[in-house]
C-alpha cells in the first residue's frame, strides 16, 4: 500500500528530463515558489533542445510587434488550420497559440531570453497557404554566458550538428541569408566569431534556450541532479505520488505533489519506432537518451495514447559516417538538400520532388506502389558533381578530403557513376540533360524548385541567379545512398488536455501527471512547422509549472 511507504524526500515537484520542455517547467514552477526537483538520467543536460538551432516558432509574438511586423492570432490559426489538414482539435490548437505568447514574453521577464526574430526563416508554406508568413514568427535567444550556471557549465551539451556559439542573424549577416553553420563547413568571419563566444563562455541556439532556463530554475532555488533515472511512477487511487529513482546510491522514493515527464521522444527504442512510426529502417539525429520512459512509466498507470498519422511527422535524410565517439561507431549526418548542382533520385534515375522542400519530400519519399508492395522512392540518392564538392563540402569530408565508398561513390561519368550506385543510367543521364535546362532558364518545370521562399531564404546560395538552382556538369561525379532519419518529433506521445496533464484511457486526467514537448502526443495542430518542438515543449513546461505552483497544498 503507498499510504504506509516511506519517503525519501519530499518536493512540490518533479521534472523528468533536462531539455527546453523539463527545464522550462521547472524555471516556471521555480519562480512561483515552488520546491522543484529536476533529475535527468544521463551525466549530460540539455537534452535534445541543446542539439538543435534553437528554433522558437511563435506566430503574432510580441517582438514582431516590436520590429513592426504585421500578424495576427487569426491568420496564425488559419495557417495551422492548413498544416492540420482538417484533423486536430480546434480549440486546443487556439489555446495553446495564446499560451505560447504567454509563455515566450514570461520567460522573457523571468530568464532574460532577449528574443531577436530569425532573419533566415519563413513559414514553409509563405506565399502558398493561407495565413503562411515570411521571416517573424522565428525567434532565437541571444548569447548567454555559461559561467552563470557554475558547477553546471560543464555539463550543458553543446550541438555536434551545428554552432552553439552562433546565433542564426550571425550566419544571416555572413552567409547573405543561407544557413551554413556545420563546424566542418564554416566561413573564416563565423570561425573567428566562434572562437570569440567560445572564449567568452558565450552560447547561443538551443544550447542557449536550455542554459536561460536552468539558470532561472537554480536562481529560484531548483535542485538539478544528474544520473538519476526514473524506474517507476508511484501512485494511488488514480493520482500520482512520487517517483522510485535509481541513483548512483541506491533506489530512492522522492513523494512530489505532481511529476511532469519531458523525457523527449522514442527515436532510441527500435520497438516503439517500428509500433508507432510503422518503420525499421530509421536513423536518428538525436540524443540516445531518448528511449521512450515516459511511454513505459505512463502506461503502467493507464494513460492514453495521442498518435497522428507518420506522414505528418517530420524525417531528415542524410548518410551514416565513422565516428570513434558515436553509439557504434556511426554517426548520423544530415545533408542540406536543394542548393545548386545536385538532384535527388530514385533507383530508376527519376527525380521525383523538390528538394528542397522536406514537407514534399517526404510525402513523395513515402508514396507506396499498391501493385509492387514497395516504395518507389526509396531508397534514394543524392547526386552532385565537383562543382556542389568545391562550394559546399561534404559534411567532416569537407571539399576535398576522401569519402569512403561506404558514404559516396563517384564516377568520371554520370554512366560510371550510375552503374557503381546501381541507378538505372539512360534514365539518370536525361534527368541531369532535363535538370541542367531547367538551371540555364531559371525555372524548375518539374516540381517548382526554387519558387518558394522556405528554400531560397533558409538554405540558398545567394550568388546564383535562382538561389536553389545550378547544373550538374563537372565530374567527377558523385552519388550517396541516402538513409532516413527521425528529428526527435514522434509521431505519438501522451495525450494531454489544455493544462498539459495526461489523460487516461477513461478520458480523465490522471492527477498529478503532466506531460510536454516532444512526450506529450500532438492533439492540436497535426502538421509540423520547425520550430514547433521548442515553442512546444516551452509552452507546455511552463504551464504545467504554472498549474503546479497555483495548486500547492491543495
Amino acid at each position: 500500500m503507498v499510504s504506509g511507504m516511506t519517503w525519501d524526500e519530499e518536493f512540490d515537484f518533479v521534472c523528468v528530463g533536462s531539455g527546453g520542455a523539463g527545464m522550462a517547467g521547472a524555471a516556471a514552477a521555480a519562480v512561483h515558489g515552488a520546491r522543484v526537483l529536476l533529475i535527468e538520467k544521463t551525466g549530460m543536460l540539455g537534452g535534445l533542445t541543446a542539439f538543435s538551432e534553437g528554433e522558437i516558432w511563435v506566430p503574432a509574438n510580441f517582438v514582431q510587434k516590436r520590429e513592426g511586423v504585421e500578424d495576427s492570432l487569426d491568420e496564425a490559426l488559419t495557417y495551422l488550420a492548413f498544416l492540420s489538414a482538417g484533423l486536430g482539435d480546434a480549440d486546443l490548437r487556439e489555446h495553446f497559440t495564446v499560451k505560447m505568447n504567454e509563455a515566450i514574453e514570461f520567460f522573457e521577464d523571468h530568464a532574460g531570453f532577449a528574443l531577436s526574430i530569425m532573419p533566415n526563416r519563413t513559414d514553409y508554406f509563405d506565399g502558398h497557404a493561407p495565413g503562411a508568413k515570411g521571416p517573424g514568427r522565428y525567434l532565437e535567444v541571444g548569447p548567454f554566458d555559461t559561467r552563470q550556471l557554475g558547477a553546471f557549465e560543464p555539463l550543458l551539451i553543446l550541438s555536434p550538428y551545428t554552432s552553439s556559439r552562433l546565433t542564426q542573424t550571425d550566419i544571416a549577416a555572413v552567409n547573405g541569408g543561407r544557413d551554413e553553420a556545420a563546424p566542418d563547413n564554416m566561413k573564416p568571419e563565423l570561425v573567428d566569431l566562434v572562437a570569440q563566444r567560445t572564449a567568452g563562455h558565450l552560447v547561443c541556439g538551443g544550447a542557449g534556450v536550455v542554459a536561460r532556463l536552468m539558470d532561472t530554475a537554480l536562481r529560484h532555488g531548483a535542485q538539478i541532479r544528474t544520473n538519476v533515472k526514473v524506474e517507476r511512477l508511484i501512485g494511488e487511487d488514480q493520482r500520482i505520488l512520487g517517483v522510485e529513482v535509481s541513483t548512483p546510491e541506491g533506489r530512492r522514493r522522492i513523494r512530489a505533489q505532481a511529476v511532469l515527464l519531458a523525457t523527449g521522444g522514442y527515436d532510441w527504442n527500435p520497438e516503439l519506432v517500428r509500433l508507432y512510426e510503422q518503420r525499421a529502417d530509421l536513423y536518428t539525429v538525436t540524443t540516445p537518451n531518448q528511449t521512450g520512459d515516459h511511454m513505459v512509466m505512463a502506461g503502467d498507470v493507464g494513460a492514453a495514447i495521442a498518435m497522428r498519422n507518420p506522414l505528418f511527422t517530420p524525417l531528415l535524410n542524410g548518410t551514416r559516417v565513422p565516428h570513434p565517439d558515436a553509439p557504434g561507431g556511426m554517426f548520423s549526418m544530415p545533408l542540406f538538400a536543394g542548393r545548386p548542382h545536385m538532384i535527388f533520385v530514385n533507383k530508376d534515375g527519376r527525380r521525383f520532388a523538390d528538394e528542397s522542400f522536406h514537407p514534399g519530400m517526404h510525402a513523395a519519399q513515402a508514396q507506396f506502389d499498391g501493385l509492387t508492395m514497395s516504395t518507389p522512392n526509396l531508397p534514394t540518392f543524392f547526386v552532385f558533381d565537383q562543382t556542389y564538392r568545391d562550394k559546399y563540402g561534404i559534411g567532416p569530408f569537407g571539399h576535398d578530403g576522401p569519402i569512403p565508398e561506404s558514404v559516396a561513390v563517384q564516377g568520371d561519368s554520370l554512366a560510371e557513376l550510375a552503374k557503381r550506385a546501381g541507378i538505372d543510367g539512360g534514365n539518370l543521364a536525361a534527368t541531369v540533360t532535363r535538370f541542367n535546362a531547367f538551371c540555364a532558364q531559371g525555372r524548375d518545370e518539374d516540381f517548382g524548385r526554387g519558387s518558394r521562399p522556405w528554400g531560397k531564404i533558409s538554405i540558398g546560395d545567394h550568388t546564383m541567379p535562382n538561389p536553389l538552382l545550378g547544373p550538374i556538369e563537372k565530374g567527377p561525379y558523385y552519388a550517396i545512398r541516402l538513409v532516413q532519419m527521425t528529428a526527435g518529433v514522434p509521431s505519438a506521445g501522451l495525450k494531454i488536455d489544455g493544462a498539459a496533464r495526461v489523460i487516461s484511457t477513461r478520458g480523465r486526467p490522471i492527477a498529478g501527471l503532466y506531460a510536454a514537448g516532444n512526450a506529450a502526443g500532438v492533439v492540436d495542430t497535426i502538421g509540423y512547422q520547425s520550430g514547433m518542438s521548442i515553442s512546444r515543449g516551452i509552452t507546455h513546461g511552463y504551464l504545467a509549472g504554472c498549474d503546479v505552483a497555483a495548486s500547492r497544498g491543495s
